[in-house]
């Protein structure tokens, strides 16, 4: 790979990390459509194909802020490639970041360690976990789950399968902004940017996890059954 391969592959994802935010709301929306119809199977087919969308999300801009001009250099894309393709994507980002994060000037304090600890944290709790569900589907699994080796039944995993819904993707894919953001910003401009906006980043994330963790779906069904009547009631009054 060279440095124009470089901008190619960033141009083409840019392009794929648009038509996947299109795929993910209309998948919501069918999510959506199938609670407020009570049709359970629906919602549990949507719900497991937004999984794998999410996941797709991820990758795609992985690969998009892996290949961010004038940002990494090739040896240190082909590094990263290397431990996510050998050792998965979750531990590719962490690689990205462990790299990404010696180009913060200073080296003594507390704010490098901090930033590594809290980024991997949101790596485990909000990538790991879908990218899981995912590998399961894809490999079929899609109400029981089978452990890596192929012996035995995971009901841990399975439970998860079962017990997974829209609030918990859309936690995901919210605490995800501060993934990229974090990571794109010390890519791109750590000595600016990352300085200035990181605890924006860290503070929104924990706001909204705060605000979001209280949401049931109960709520949400009764939400969407408002928002149909008013839209049922204005499409009337219009017509007459």
């Amino acid at each position: 790979m060279n440095e124009n391969d470089k901008l190619d592959i960033f141009n083409a994802q840019t392009t794929n990390v648009r038509y996947l935010e299109k795929v993910w709301k209309h998948l919501k929306r069918e999510v959506n459509k199938s609670y407020l119809q009570n049709n359970k199977i629906a919602i549990d087919i949507n719900t497991k194909l937004l999984i794998q969308v999410y996941c797709a999300y991820a990758e795609a801009i992985f690969s998009k802020t892996l290949h961010t001009p004038y940002g990494l250099n090739l040896d240190e894309i082909e590094q990263i490639k290397k431990i996510g393709k050998n050792n998965g994507i979750t531990n590719g980002w962490k690689k990205c970041f462990e790299i990404a994060i010696n180009k913060i000037d200073g080296q003594r304090g507390s704010h490098k360690p901090n930033i590594k600890q809290k980024f991997n944290f949101l790596i485990d709790n909000y990538l790991y976990e879908p990218h899981l569900l995912r590998n399961k589907i894809a490999h079929g699994q899609w109400i029981k789950a089978i452990n890596s080796e192929n012996t035995k039944n995971n009901p841990i995993v399975s439970s998860k399968l079962e017990l997974i819904n829209i609030l918990d993707l859309d936690r995901f894919k919210e605490a995800f902004k501060s993934i990229y953001n974090i990571l794109e910003d010390i890519i791109e401009s750590p000595n600016k940017a990352h300085r200035k906006f990181y605890w924006e980043y860290i503070i929104e994330f924990e706001t909204s996890q705060k605000i979001m963790s209280k949401w049931t779906i109960e709520e949400k069904i009764k939400a969407l059954e408002k928002k149909k009547k008013y839209y049922k009631n204005t499409s009337t009054s219009n017509i007459n």
